[in-house]
């Protein structure tokens, strides 16, 4: 199958990439950043989907370059990673990276019959529901990351009203390799390189890029499970996260287990993290020094408005219609998961060994 993966340069597209490298897919990278990987028959196409003629440049150009391989110019399939994830911006200025993007891609590949994958998050039901999140919860996002977001689903839904085929996966706690530059990054550096470690008690549920990626090609191999009239918006989300949700406590002490303290004596002072109250105090004080420093704010407001409440995720769908029909999650656990990134972290950015036996 042509399969176009916009964002496929980022943090957790670029697994859609590689899985579907893995399964002799012919794969279309359409990102503004030059991917920083390599894949064998791996196809780049730079462009911007901001608007109607950079997302038709970007098909286009895509499909003139398969057929320039010899391959059937036709886009079968899309998976849609593009959003800015930032917990400082306002809605203006995620307004069009994160909902014209959506709108743009998902009209796109309605107009070549292609079955479309767009990732979401839970971002997009606040705090207001109740636990484990379902995916027909109502939309209730309190921020203006998970307002975008929540228009880019309904974005996605009017499309699927139209006739396109498609469906919408929604995560939390995403972690996984190469993850440098990402806002996950802080949960590890945070275990290895600070005296102070946080033990909050909000239960979330947590997913493995790797996952992220299989799930996707998973469920563009079988689209025939997906394909159907234009049901109920929810009826076309799907939670993917792993088996048990975890408190982010135990995330903590499961890390702390694999990575000793850098400091001497390997000192570590566990203590309970603050509530609700203290987390939005945290975050309006952390913004209120960045904008004296000048620096990125090390506690967001908006994000502290999120954090405070759980975010774990029912499984019970995706277990009815993706591991009924055969899927498999690469990882057994959520601790099996974060072993992974921290073996990869040792080697790729501390640049040490492990320094425990896992």
């Amino acid at each position: 199958m042509n399969i176009a993966v916009f964002g496929g340069s980022g943090f957790i597209f670029r697994q859609v990439m590689r899985y579907g490298i893995e399964r002799n897919h012919n794969m279309v990278c359409i990102d503004l950043n030059e991917p920083k990987f390599e894949l064998p028959g791996m196809i780049y196409v730079r462009a911007n989907v901001a608007t109607e003629k950079g997302t038709e440049y970007a098909f286009s150009t895509a499909e003139e370059m398969l057929k320039e391989k010899g391959l059937e110019g036709k886009i079968d399939a899309v998976a849609n990673g593009i959003a800015i994830l930032s917990y400082t911006k306002s809605v203006d200025k995620l307004y069009v990276p994160n909902v014209i993007t959506a709108r743009n891609i998902a009209l796109a590949s309605m107009d070549r019959n292609a079955f479309l994958v767009h990732m979401s998050g839970v971002a997009v039901q606040g705090v207001s529901n109740p636990t484990p999140l379902l995916e027909e919860y109502p939309l209730d996002p309190i921020e203006p990351y998970g307002i975008t977001k929540a228009l880019s689903e309904l974005e996605v839904y009017s499309a699927v009203k139209s006739g396109l085929q498609a469906i919408i996966l929604r995560a939390n706690g995403v972690v996984g390799p190469e993850c440098l530059g990402t806002m996950i990054l802080n949960m590890f550096d945070t275990v290895k390189k600070q005296p102070i470690v946080p033990l909050p008690s909000t239960l979330n549920s947590y997913v493995n890029t790797m996952d992220i990626g299989k799930a996707i090609i998973f469920a563009i191999e079988n689209s025939e499970i997906f394909s159907g009239p234009s049901w109920e918006f929810h009826d076309r989300i799907y939670n993917i996260c792993d088996k048990q949700p975890l408190t982010d406590a135990e995330v903590f002490r499961h890390l702390m287990k694999r990575i000793p303290s850098d400091f001497p004596f390997g000192l570590r002072l566990k203590v309970k993290a603050p509530g609700k109250y203290g987390l939005l105090a945290t975050g309006l004080l952390t913004e209120v020094i960045s904008k004296i420093t000048g620096g990125q704010p090390a506690l967001p407001y908006n994000l502290a408005k999120l954090v405070y409440a759980s975010h774990c995720q029912s499984r019970e769908k995706f277990e009815k219609v993706f591991e009924k029909n055969g899927f498999r999650m690469e990882f057994n656990s959520t601790e099996d998961s974060l072993d992974h990134v921290v073996k990869w972290l040792y080697y790729n950015y501390w640049k040490e060994s492990p320094a425990t036996d896992f």
